[in-house]
């Protein structure tokens, strides 16, 4: 029975044997090898096989004519010892039936078979949602020579990766993470002008820019769900580890840059996506790991010269980078179904744009990176919890094992430090993941481990490196003296991601505490070692809840530091968030040290004494301006423009008013002239203090609207971000002749939640935005103002985010009203479901004034099957790669 259930299961695996005890565990069914330049790999062969075996004995047999070039049979072990085998068969690319056969002397007693095995190309799929895909159903391939990994799960689970490989059929998945998208279709291209076989890995990531590829590439957890698993870069890690060391691989194609359109300079993009190429070629062990980079920021209807640039930067300036597709003109609804993702004819016109790129060039100028010697029996992945665990806390280790070998017997975890020489064992087990404890007296500092099997006894691969938070520090360089000489900050606006920075010595402890609101994360932890900021030595990293929220909120926050031990050595400064990196206090060496106990120059309560709310007050027609403030003392502002220059931007005593919303202190800024000059429309940055107290200084950003409107509130829990609804005259029943709304729609931000609501009329507007499905403030009426900068449209009502990247109007399912200013009988109702970009959502097909459409009805046209975003997938910053089909 035993013997019948193992052949039934090799039949499936494509594995066929003749004996119980003989058992081909490499290579797997449909497995392509990387090949050489020479069009050749060293295809590894290895297995369990009856102990009286002598040699074995292996051929290859091409599928079909033109496939390959067969071989004899060939010695791949002449020496086979305790029941297993190992050796490799070199084949030219092409599409083979490996046999391989058992001798005991000059009797052979076992042979079988693997039904597919490839050499040919092998390539890594990274970037955001455009990469990934899985929007509208593909074709798979035709050819046979495709292969995929058919798994993926959003935790990227590496215990439970295959090492099954399978023909890229229409509804496969693309492992370890994706959707089989276009992949399929170009994998048909490549097999078919190349006469080699194609094997795609999945690691894109749907809404990643470029921020959060870095900072999981460094090692750092940026946050988001599924949880602390060093997305996105993990993606690429976990095919670098468990698959492209068992197929080697010829390069990466990514396609990334819609997410950092209007976010990212030239430079900073430049270097992000450096750090994650450089980091795949250290990871890998590929020196010169080639990677194809599309030329892709369209987003919103527009294109980003900075991301373009950078792009065109890496390829040209880094070693064994390629030219991608340029993507950004492919844009209507014939090629992007939501505005955005590519979908319809925009799928074929994108395969044919990734084919043309991975020209005859390209494959005589890059460099293939070919399996060397025998392929792994296990390979180790990332320790769990990622972000640094503590000395004596247990770890997760997963690993992947390769079929055949002690399936049910017991591995073995090692501890390794950063230069891989073995420190002890740590546990022996069964399960996968091995759950074993870090030592408690280890010091701090970066370790690998190593899963190892027992039968047969073979050591695994090294995992990634990973911090420990010990008892001790490692000692460092030169003499210590145990001090601190300089705190600053990294702070990511967009994702609220935060990286505390400390240069110092000594093993640091660091702590956060906001001055101006609520902030929990508030007590004493380690700064792990990181050097990957200049001019500093220790980092914490505080992530945000998911990208875009929560997480550290712009505002003004004390940093203190000391080293551990020595409270005596506690170093502060205060600041106000910037985007970017910068030291703390205005310079890297903080010479003064601060008591735990705040100094009296500290507001010891900031909601009564100091700044309780900003507000201010703005008038269109003269450009009249008040910056209101609401204060226990007397109070000096200041007002900075952001997008234009403004000369009036010192600090000011302001004086005491009480006629605006009951704030008791304005500053006035006058035109020049009745509607000329002045403070004119713009994005500006509102700070006020208390006399002073420069600690008490508080500062937010706002785009000028028409009216009054609270700006800040030192209470966040429910800050006002819009104003009351205006008072209106009351109206005649009817609408003047010749007036009339012709055109409604809306242009939304996902990553920002930023809003606005647009018409096109004859004369003035008043709009309302209601949310059908949650709640939603402000929702009442408001006055459009006149604007052209979206075409189509010349009136907009605008509704920004709280903070950027947070609340304001979120994705969901919303009822917009427009209707003449004073005339309720001119409303028009349509019910909208959010999208990223600018869409128009009256005139339709069919619609009736103050109508309640259903939703198929609204949805964008386009000839293919209609998607909508599954509720639990709304917060991100792009349409999930899970989205589901509407039926």
């Amino acid at each position: 029975m035993y013997r019948f259930i193992l052949t039934l299961l090799l039949g499936c695996l494509g594995i066929s044997t003749t004996v119980a005890q003989f058992s081909i565990a490499t290579p797997s069914n449909r497995v392509v090898y990387q090949r050489t330049a020479q069009n050749n790999a060293a295809v590894p062969i290895a297995g369990s096989c009856p102990q009286q075996a002598t040699r074995i004995e292996a051929q290859a047999v091409p599928i079909g004519g033109g496939q390959g070039t067969a071989t004899t049979w060939q010695i791949v072990d002449s020496t086979p010892q305790n029941g297993f085998f190992q050796g490799t068969l070199t084949l030219r690319g092409g599409w083979y039936r490996l046999e391989v056969r058992v001798w005991a002397g000059n009797n052979q007693i076992a042979n079988g078979s693997v039904d597919r095995v490839g050499v040919g190309e092998v390539f890594i799929v990274a970037g955001q949602s455009n990469a990934a895909g899985g929007f509208q159903p593909t074709p798979g391939a035709a050819d046979d020579r495709v292969s995929v990994v058919d798994y993926g799960d959003s935790d990227l689970t590496e215990s439970n990766f295959p090492l099954m490989f399978s023909h890229a059929d229409a509804g496969r998945r693309v492992g370890p993470y994706n959707p089989l998208y276009i992949w399929g279709m170009l994998g048909d291209r490549l097999a078919q002008r190349l006469n080699v076989p194609i094997l795609f890995y999945g690691a894109a990531y749907g809404g990643a820019n470029s921020n959060v590829w870095r900072i999981s590439a460094n090692g750092q957890n940026p946050g988001g769900q599924p949880g602390a698993l060093l997305f996105p870069y993990r993606c690429i890690g976990a095919a670098l580890e468990h698959y492209v060391r068992r197929t080697g691989v010829r390069g990466i194609l990514w396609h990334q840059g819609e997410s950092d359109n209007g976010f990212r300079s030239e430079q900073t993009y430049f270097d992000n996506v450096k750090t994650v190429i450089n980091q795949s070629r250290r990871q890998s062990g590929y020196g010169r790991l080639p990677w194809m980079i599309s030329r892709v920021s369209f987003i919103d209807n527009t294109t980003d010269p900075n991301i373009i640039n950078a792009q065109n930067r890496l390829i040209r300036e880094i070693d064994q980078v390629f030219a991608g597709p340029d993507t950004d003109d492919l844009t209507g609804p014939d090629n992007r179904f939501d505005g955005l993702h590519f979908g319809g004819q925009g799928l074929i016109r994108l395969t044919d744009r990734w084919e043309r790129s991975l020209s005859n060039t390209f494959f005589d100028q890059s460099v293939p990176n070919p399996l060397v010697g025998q392929s792994p029996v296990v390979t180790t992945g990332y320790v769990l919890p990622v972000g640094g665990p503590t000395a004596g806390q247990s770890i997760s280790i997963p690993y992947l094992k390769n079929w055949g070998y002690n399936a049910g017997g017991d591995q073995t975890a090692q501890l390794l430090n950063a230069n891989g020489d073995v420190l002890q064992t740590l546990g022996t087990g069964g399960q996968n993941p091995l759950v074993v404890q870090l030592p408690g007296s280890l010091a701090s500092g970066t370790y690998r481990v190593r899963v190892s099997t027992a039968n047969p006894a073979m050591p695994g691969t090294v995992s990634p490196p990973f911090s420990v938070q010990g008892a001790t520090a490692q000692p460092p360089t030169g003499t210590p003296t145990n001090a601190i000489v300089g705190l600053g900050y990294n702070y990511d606006a967009q994702t609220h991601g935060f990286n505390f920075l400390v240069n110092a010595d000594g093993l640091v402890e660091v702590r956060l505490e906001r001055i101006n609101g609520p902030f929990a994360d508030t007590g004493w932890y380690p700064a792990s070692t990181d050097n990957s900021f200049t001019g500093y030595t220790r980092v914490r990293f505080y992530p945000p809840i998911v990208p875009g929220q929560g997480g550290v909120l712009a505002g003004q926050y004390r940093l203190s530091a000391r080293i551990v031990g020595k409270p005596d050595t506690e170093m502060a400064a205060v600041v106000t968030l910037q985007n970017g990196t910068f030291p703390a206090n205005g310079t890297t060496t903080p010479t003064t040290t601060v008591p735990t106990t705040p100094t009296a120059t500290t507001p010891t309560s900031p909601v009564t004494d100091g700044i309780r709310r900003i507000g201010y007050k703005y008038d269109a027609p003269t450009h009249g301006f008040q910056l209101l403030a609401d204060a226990g003392l007397p109070v000096e502002v200041r007002l900075e423009r952001l997008d234009g220059p403004f000369s009036d931007n010192d600090w000011q005593p302001t004086v005491a008013h009480t006629g605006e919303g009951n704030y008791p202190f304005s500053r006035f800024y006058a035109p020049l002239s009745p509607g000329v000059g002045g403070v004119e429309a713009g994005k500006y940055r509102l700070s006020a203090r208390i006399m002073g107290q420069p600690i008490t200084a508080v500062s937010v950003d706002v785009v000028l609207q028409y009216g009054i409107y609270p700006a800040f509130t030192a209470n966040p829990a429910t800050p006002p971000t819009t104003p009351t609804s205006p008072t209106t005259i009351a109206p005649p029943t009817t609408s003047p002749v010749g007036t009339a709304i012709t055109k409604l729609g809306y242009k939304y931000d996902a990553p920002t939640h930023g809003f606005q609501a647009l018409a096109e009329a004859t004369s003035a507007v008043e709009m309302k935005l209601e949310r059908l499905d949650g709640s939603f403030s402000p929702s009442g009426w408001g006055e459009a103002v006149a604007d052209n900068s979206v075409p189509g449209y010349n009136f907009q009502r605008s509704y920004l985010p709280t903070t950027p990247g947070v609340g304001g109007v979120e994705a969901g399912k919303y009822r917009l009203s427009a209707r003449l200013t004073g005339y309720p009988d001119s409303e028009l109702s349509v019910e909208v479901a959010l999208q990223y970009g600018v869409f128009t959502v009256y005139p339709l097909q069919t619609i009736a004034r103050q109508s309640a459409l259903r939703m198929d009805d609204l949805l964008p046209r386009f000839s293919g099957p209609r998607f909508v975003v599954p509720d639990d997938c709304l917060p991100r910053p792009c349409l999930p790669i899970q989205a589901e089909r509407i039926r």
